[in-house]
C-alpha cells in the first residue's frame, strides 16, 4: 500500500532540458522545432545508441526547414563520409596487416566510426531506465512543451 506521500515513479517530471515519462511505444513531439523554436514542417531521424548494449533506438522528431537545412547535409557527411570512409580504412588495414597491429588498428577504426556515424547534433536525445524514458532537449522551453504533449491522460 502506497503512503500519500511517497513519490508515484509512472509520472511524468520535468527538470530543466530534461523530461522523465514513463516507458511507451510512441511518444508525441510539439510541431514546433526543439533547436530554435519556430514551426517545423520536416522531420530528422536519428539514431541514438541504448546504454549498456548494442542496440539503437530510431527517433524522428520535427524540425524547421532552416535547421534541417543546416543539419542535415553535415550529418549526412559525417556519416557517409567520415563514419563509413573509417569502415573502409579499417577493412584496407585488416587486409594489409595481418598482424596483431592490424587487428587492434581494425578494431579502433571500426569503434570510431560507430562514434561519428552516432554523432547527434541536435541536442534531442533520451535513455532507458527500468520504468522510464528520460529525454534531453536543447532548450527548457521545448522540454515543457513535450513534457505537456505525454503527460498520461
Amino acid at each position: 500500500m502506497k503512503k500519500s506521500g511517497d513519490p508515484q515513479p509512472q509520472e511524468s517530471r520535468l527538470d530543466d532540458c530534461l523530461v522523465r515519462i514513463p516507458r511507451r511505444t510512441h511518444v508525441r513531439f510539439p510541431r514546433i522545432c526543439p533547436i530554435c523554436l519556430q514551426p517545423a514542417e520536416k522531420k530528422l531521424q536519428l539514431r541514438i545508441p541504448h546504454r549498456g548494449g548494442p542496440l539503437l533506438h530510431r527517433i524522428s522528431f520535427p524540425v524547421c526547414h532552416d535547421c534541417y537545412r543546416r543539419i542535415a547535409p553535415r550529418h549526412l557527411l559525417r556519416c557517409v563520409v567520415f563514419g563509413w570512409g573509417l569502415v573502409a580504412a579499417a577493412v584496407a588495414v585488416a587486409a594489409t596487416l595481418r598482424d596483431t597491429l592490424g587487428i587492434v588498428l581494425f578494431f579502433v577504426l571500426i569503434i570510431a566510426s560507430r562514434i561519428v556515424r552516432d554523432h547527434n547534433p541536435t541536442g534531442v536525445s533520451f535513455h532507458m531506465d527500468r520504468e522510464s524514458m528520460v529525454w534531453t532537449f536543447p532548450s527548457p522551453e521545448y522540454a515543457e512543451l513535450f513534457y505537456i504533449a505525454n503527460l498520461r491522460e
